[in-house]
């Protein structure tokens, strides 16, 4: 027998022996897909949370994938006829296994979205995490296809660092140019994230150089709306509403007292005050709408005034827009009482007392 032929019947051998391993690797591959679907599955029914099902079904198919490119990549390099493009071989595996671990990563994360839509986004009393994922994803795939790209350039062989350089400067001047677009962005992430304010919230900023009250009715991704009790509008950017002092009067509940400043004359005796304004806060938060039914009242005095001797009345009310009409009812109601009892409010007066010197 020629050596030639030898050599011939190896080469078959080989042959062989590369498709035994592809199809090896392939069964391999279907088996630990198996025991993902079957086995793992039977763990994760134990658990409370769908996630780690999410998981296993985002890695399920990309280890199958993974499994059956190894055992190709080590046939190829099996074969003597190929022993010349061992290199090119490797960096093909390379790069096949940079493009599954990016088509897992995005699976994984389409996965881990998933469970938050469907776990935890639909328990939230507001729709702004609705909003942001798809903005998130967005923003998660553009940063992974950036990094295998890069990768891929360095396995072909390409300099990179220029490239990335290049990246890093227009990334600054784009950065630059949107510098605040994307404040607002990332403010509206921050505000969603902190949960200090929800949609439906009555709050109070410091925004155009005073204060603005109103219900939160929108965050978007660059300005949030809060509309005021005259039913207008007021659009405030994302920066600036995360970056103010922030009152949020229905946190942590919507329950608020309402301060009333009152004053009386000097002639007026106090316990009597004290008894008949009490009796009013009673009566004024049993029958107005919005008043906190049961709630003790409160009176304080508070200071001898150059007129009148000063206090605040207390009173507790349901809701912050409450607050509006019950003092409104109060003051009718604290006034007409005063003048049946005979308790003077007296007007802003000044005695003033002449020493006369013979």
């Amino acid at each position: 027998m020629a050596i030639q032929d030898i050599i011939e019947i190896i080469q078959r051998f080989e042959y062989i022996f590369a498709i035994i391993i592809i199809i090896a690797s392939y069964i391999v591959g279907q088996i630990a897909k198996l025991i993902l679907r079957k086995v793992a599955k039977r763990l994760t029914k134990k658990t409370k949370t769908s996630l780690d099902d999410e998981i296993l079904q985002a890695i399920d198919k990309p280890i199958l994938w993974a499994i059956t490119i190894a055992g190709i990549n080590i046939a190829l390099l099996s074969l003597t006829i190929l022993n010349n493009y061992n290199t090119q071989i490797i960096t093909a595996a390379r790069i096949t296994g940079i493009i599954i671990g990016c088509w897992t990563t995005l699976r994984i994360v389409k996965g881990v979205l998933q469970w938050y839509q469907d776990e935890i986004s639909i328990k939230t009393k507001t729709d702004m995490d609705d909003k942001y994922l798809h903005i998130f994803r967005r923003v998660i795939n553009f940063v992974v296809y950036a990094i295998v790209g890069i990768l891929i350039l360095g396995q072909l062989g390409v300099e990179i660092t220029p490239f990335v350089m290049s990246l890093g400067i227009g990334g600054l001047a784009i950065a630059l140019a949107l510098k605040d677009t994307l404040a607002n962005l990332f403010s509206g992430f921050y505000m969603i994230s902190d949960r200090a304010v929800k949609i439906g919230d009555y709050v109070e900023i410091e925004a155009a150089g005073g204060t603005v009250k109103g219900h939160v009715k929108d965050i978007s991704w660059r300005t949030s709306k809060l509309k005021t009790l005259t039913d207008n509008y007021v659009i405030v950017p994302n920066s600036i509403f995360a970056n103010s002092t922030v009152i949020n009067y229905q946190a942590p509940t919507s329950e608020m007292s309402v301060i009333i400043p009152v004053g009386v004359s000097y002639d007026a005796d106090l316990e009597k005050v004290e008894k008949i304004t009490n009796e009013v806060i009673v009566d004024c938060l049993e029958h107005v709408e919005g008043g906190k039914k049961g709630h003790k009242p409160a009176i304080r005095f508070k200071e001898f005034a150059d007129s009148s001797i000063n206090f605040i009345a207390i009173i507790r009310v349901k809701d912050p827009t409450n607050q509006s009409p019950v003092r409104h009812e109060f003051i009718k109601r604290l006034k007409k009482r005063y003048d049946q009892e005979g308790i003077q409010i007296p007007f802003p007066i000044r005695t003033v007392y002449m020493n006369k010197q013979e």
